[in-house]
């Protein structure tokens, strides 16, 4: 495929979510195309009138997938989450089978089978919890770790830890929010 700038061979698919629920745009970019697009694009100009600061008891912020970049030459993907109602964001590098499964669940395709993510939904219905929420917790030696928030048949919460790109996608078959501390997303943030 060609770069839709300037012909030359296309490396990165480049998604960016917008505003709208299930609205996206998709580019395909060379190497210095994309960077000169992304350095262009700038998330403070989506701000929008949703939920603005702490968004539950805990004092956490929602966000929301912004955009995600595949890369054709690079083992490193990009998921770049963005604040709901806000203007910060900020990028998680993730690998390639859980961004091309982010932008699957983004655009709604289908798969002809239960992927993973699939099975371990149908697997906390089938056991009877309820699936609340995803929390990005905390970052060691630049390594995020996340949590599903699961409430348990008799009530009880519960939390199993998973990287942050599963529970992304998690979240995004269940559509649950995607929560991170206030202290965390002041550290990351853009």
């Amino acid at each position: 495929m060609k770069c839709q700038r300037c012909q030359e061979q296309a490396t990165l698919h480049i998604t960016d979510v917008l505003l709208r629920p299930a609205a996206y745009e998709e580019r395909h970019l060379c190497s210095e195309c994309a960077q000169k697009y992304l350095f262009e694009m700038d998330f403070q100009q989506v701000t929008d009138h949703r939920l603005r600061g702490p968004h539950n008891e805990h004092g956490e912020y929602q966000l929301e997938v912004a955009r995600i970049i595949i890369s054709e030459l690079d083992d490193h993907q990009v998921v770049v989450f963005r604040e709901v109602g806000g203007k910060r964001s900020f990028p998680l590098v993730i690998g390639i089978y859980e961004a091309t499964a982010i932008d699957r669940q983004l655009k709604h395709l289908p798969s002809p089978r239960p992927l993973t993510h699939n099975a371990w939904l149908a697997t906390v219905k089938a056991l009877g919890a309820t699936f609340q929420a995803v929390g990005i917790n905390s970052v060691q030696n630049e390594t995020y770790f996340a949590s599903l928030r699961l409430i348990q048949p008799d009530g009880q919460p519960v939390r199993v830890d998973i990287r942050p790109s599963d529970g992304t996608i998690m979240a995004l078959l269940a559509s649950v929010p995607i929560f991170i501390s206030a202290d965390l997303f002041a550290r990351v943030s853009e």
